[in-house]
């Protein structure tokens, strides 16, 4: 500042010495006036947090009364209050249903159709084995007047004990089977048992010829 000759100005006074109160007002001072309105609710929330937060501990601190030790020793009934949130249910929102795909028909699994059984090979007929067919014995040889033993008188066997049904075929004597001896042809052409005995066929004529067994 220039100063006029014949005038005399006083020193303007030193600034006040820079505080931190005084830093803060002048920080405050320069802020929009929406800043300045937030600052100010939050400063005036901080004391009224304050404030009960004091008034908090003094009760605390404080013996309890008569009145409230009487109301603590009286049950209180217990309110169940249920928030309008859980009272209220959520309507669920309809489910979009997707359209289910229609199945396509499958073809029918053909039936295997069955082989026909394979034939078991039939085996061939085995040629009968051929039996020996034995030969029917051969018939005795017929003897003298057609015995079936075969005597006759070609030399063979002398026979002493004749068949019983001997007399059948020849014609015997009287005595014949009281003989001893072995079977002789008499002269008159009748058999006894006589022979190689003395007097044999002494009735009929003598001893012929033996009967012989083959």
């Amino acid at each position: 500042m220039s100063q006029q000759p014949g005038r005399y100005y006083a020193p303007p006074p030193p600034p006040p010495p820079s505080t931190l109160s005084n830093r803060v007002t002048n920080w405050y001072k320069r802020q929009r006036l929406r800043a300045k309105v937030g600052f100010g609710c939050l400063a005036i929330f901080s004391v009224l947090l304050l404030c009960t937060c004091s008034l908090s501990a003094i009760g605390s601190a404080l013996p309890p009364s008569k009145a409230d030790q009487a109301a603590a020793s009286t049950p209180k009934s217990q309110v169940t209050v249920q928030p309008i949130g859980a009272q209220l249910k959520a309507t669920p929102s309809p489910t979009r249903q997707v359209a289910t795909p229609t199945p396509t028909p499958k073809p029918p699994t053909p039936t295997p159709t069955p082989k026909p059984p394979v034939p078991t090979p039939t085996p061939a007929p085995k040629p009968p084995v051929s039996v020996p067919t034995t030969a029917p014995p051969s018939p005795p040889s017929t003897g003298v007047n057609g015995n079936p033993w075969g005597y006759d008188f070609v030399p063979g066997s002398l026979i002493y004990a004749p068949p019983a049904d001997f007399c059948g075929y020849f014609s015997c004597i009287g005595s014949f089977w009281s003989g001893r001896g072995y079977v002789m042809e008499c002269n008159d052409g009748t058999y006894s048992k006589s022979g190689g005995i003395r007097g044999g066929c002494s009735y009929h004529g003598g001893n012929l010829r033996p009967l012989y067994a083959h």
